[in-house]
């Protein structure tokens, strides 16, 4: 008798009430009934990426199926590589990214690793939160195609209130245009709203500048005529000084990097990992899918207005499956979009409930970390006066702009009172 190696998510896992844990429980049930339909029996994977509303920036939460437990072997070498990478650079770096992110679930994460417990699964508990949480920055890769080309078609309506909403988009990878691109290719974007696609871009995924082609972008023109190759590093440090001061440019790849070299070939299952060392990343690691459906998910899913949440991708490899999925069970999809929405909130709020309570002000604290739950761009607090003449100022939590265009959400002492 054979006995087959469990995969997935083990039973323990998917009661866990961390984001992580839920988003991918939820996917994996999703996978299973729309493989179940009678129209539509093909092998499904579904991507998430969760826009944190609180930093502002995009978080990775997907997990090979294979990749949720960890023999006793592969756990020692991981466990190893860890101890000997802590005191290195590359942790330093990788640990400067939550420097905005002062949450307990990452500052209990970070202890556990730089002081490696036995526990079983703390390690890997560990790891998950940090990979779940990690910053990506919002302009690259599909995410943030998705994510400036809102703001971009927020900010160029002609009529106010216009509806801006990408409802779902198609993306086409230009994987032949080889020297536009290191890892990650350009895509063709068709971006479609209540049903009909109301324009396209050629849209870059690396930090790339410009994010689009500098000529119009002109369907009877070839994507590669239009499109510039990748410069030289010393091209992109002496023509964007500031643009590239906190991050590589589109010339280099580094090889060394906890999340893109080892967090991420780790969870991902990438061909050729091995838990002791580093991975360098080829195209063959980025490049599997042509074709991607892309979905953006709001807070509110009704009507024109809502805060993106979490964007959807479903990747295929030819556009004839990408058609045939949508038209045998695209509804029934877009029917299961609110349960993400609400493990969404509910994991937010768990996180919430975790922060200590440091001040008396029990409404401080509430504003505090409001924004783990919703986008705010500010917040003042006002009381009225004793003599009952008016109101002033008690304090405002805002978002100030540090290195990179991250955003950080502190208080502002105010200065002046309003009677």
């Amino acid at each position: 008798m054979i006995n087959k190696k469990k995969t997935g998510m083990s039973d323990e896992q998917k009661l866990l009430p961390q984001l992580i844990y839920r988003i991918n429980s939820i996917l994996s049930d999703i996978e299973s009934d729309l493989k179940e339909e009678p129209k539509f029996k093909r092998e499904l994977f579904l991507a998430a990426n969760v826009l944190d509303s609180y930093t502002r920036r995009f978080n990775w939460l997907t997990i090979a199926n294979n990749r949720w437990q960890f023999d006793s072997n592969k756990r020692a070498e991981i466990e190893k590589f860890f101890k000997d990478t802590i005191n290195c650079n590359n942790w330093k770096d990788f640990k400067l990214k939550f420097n905005n992110i002062k949450i307990k679930s990452v500052i209990e994460a970070i202890d556990i690793i730089e002081n490696i417990k036995n526990k079983k699964d703390e390690l890997l508990d560990a790891l998950l939160t940090l990979y779940q949480f990690y910053p990506h920055n919002s302009e690259k890769y599909i995410d943030g195609i998705i994510y400036r080309n809102l703001k971009r078609r927020a900010n160029d309506r002609k009529v106010p209130g216009e509806s801006f909403k990408i409802d779902y988009a198609f993306a086409d990878l230009l994987i032949e245009e080889t020297g536009t691109y290191k890892l990650y290719p350009w895509a063709k974007v068709d971006f479609y709203n209540n049903g009909t696609c109301d324009e396209f871009k050629y849209s870059c995924q690396e930090n790339n500048r410009p994010y689009y082609p500098e000529e119009p972008n002109n369907p009877d023109v070839d994507s590669g005529d239009q499109i510039e190759d990748v410069k030289t590093e010393d091209y992109y440090r002496y023509k964007y000084p500031k643009e590239y001061k906190y991050h590589p440019t589109p010339a280099n790849v580094s090889n060394n990097r906890i999340l893109q070299n080892y967090l991420l070939p780790l969870f991902a299952d990438y061909d050729g990992f091995d838990p002791k060392k580093f991975l360098v990343l080829s195209r063959e690691h980025i490049i599997k899918f042509q074709f991607i459906y892309i979905i953006p998910v709001y807070d509110a899913l009704f009507g024109k207005y809502g805060n993106l949440c979490t964007i959807l991708q479903i990747p295929f490899k030819t556009n004839d499956e990408r058609k045939d999925f949508i038209s045998k069970v695209g509804n029934t999809l877009i029917s299961r979009l609110p349960s993400l929405v609400n493990e969404i909130k509910n994991a937010a709020l768990l996180e919430i409930l975790k922060q200590p309570i440091e001040d008396d002000d029990l409404l401080e604290h509430y504003v505090k970390w409001l924004p783990m739950l919703q986008d705010w761009e500010k917040v003042m607090v006002w009381k009225i006066k004793e003599d009952k003449s008016g109101a002033e100022i008690c304090y405002c939590y805002t978002r100030i702009v540090e290195g990179d265009k991250e955003t950080k959400w502190c208080k502002w002492a105010l200065l002046h009172k309003a009677g």
